[in-house]
């Protein structure tokens, strides 16, 4: 891992395969089971984190348009490298998946053996992240139930705003320092929707605590994100 990462920071600037984010999303609460869950929640998300990211090129993989079926569709998309890979949508220790539009049915699940092609036990992010010749650098992800405004009653906050906001730290504020980036987005998080511990926790309250608690970096937060010129390296 630090021999990759000390490669990374060294020959990553200014690469042409860094300008590239990779977003897969879908349907992630299908309105057939809620008249509140209109749209899909997953790639109205990431459209909005592309938005933040001035001068990238967006590489979307949605099942609105098919372009999201199976896991095949993910790896060939990661395979050909990217700077940034967002998913947006459903997932366990071990696998991702999300819904087609407004259906019951889920498209093919993206799952730890599909990294390596073996069964194992380490969690998707880890798994992601340590993979020898490839993966990523760092990963970002919840470590519990990453809960969403669907999960609130005021239907406003939850996992999503708070990965979009990291999108708008680096893209839009410069910040990039993944471990800066990733506590800019948490400390937006932690004011916008902070807590009265006076008052009896509502269902809203454990979530808002609970969202910025779980979410994890797994990698150096001192990574310089896209590298550094090579003349300071």
């Amino acid at each position: 891992m630090v021999k990759k990462i000390i490669s990374y920071e060294k020959t990553a600037y200014n690469k042409p395969w860094f300008y590239d984010m990779v977003a897969i999303a879908g349907d992630t609460y299908p309105e057939y089971q809620n008249p509140d869950w209109a749209g899909n929640e997953g790639e109205i998300y990431a459209d909005m984190a592309i938005e933040n990211m001035t001068g990238f090129n967006p590489i979307k993989l949605y099942t609105s348009n098919e372009t999201l079926k199976s896991w095949k569709d993910m790896k060939s998309a990661i395979n050909n490298g990217c700077g940034f890979l967002y998913f947006v949508g459903h997932g366990s220790a071990t696998s991702w998946s999300t819904h087609f539009p407004n259906s019951k049915n889920w498209t093919e699940g993206f799952t730890v053996s599909h990294f390596h092609g073996e069964a194992g036990y380490e969690c998707w992010g880890w798994r992601m992240t340590r993979k020898i010749g490839g993966g990523s650098i760092a990963t970002i992800g919840c470590s519990a139930l990453g809960f969403t405004k669907e999960d609130k009653v005021s239907f406003k906050g939850g996992i999503n705003e708070l990965e979009v906001e990291f999108f708008k730290a680096y893209g839009q504020n410069n910040i990039d320092v993944i471990g800066d980036t990733w506590k800019a987005a948490l400390d937006w998080y932690v004011s916008t929707y902070s807590i009265n511990w006076e008052e009896e926790l509502s269902n809203d309250s454990w979530v808002d605590i609970q969202v910025p608690s779980t979410w994890t970096l797994i990698g150096d937060p001192s990574l310089k994100i896209g590298g550094y010129p090579s003349a300071i390296v």
